[in-house]
């Protein structure tokens, strides 16, 4: 994934589990920082804010 994206994917990440008032430790854990960044984790996160997957990498 380029910059932009992951830019805009932990951006939307943040704006959904804010507005679903949940913690970061319900929505993920090691991947943000990097670490083992893959699409099926991006889609398991997506799974955890109950949206699909494609909604975190549109611009809000």
């Amino acid at each position: 994934m380029n910059k932009d994206a992951l830019s805009t994917f932990w951006t939307n990440v943040e704006y959904y589990r804010i507005s679903f008032k949940m913690h970061k430790k319900d929505v993920y854990v090691i991947e943000r920082f990097g670490k083992n960044m893959t699409i099926l984790n991006a889609a398991k996160i997506a799974d955890n804010l109950g949206i699909e997957l494609w909604q975190l990498f549109e611009k809000v």
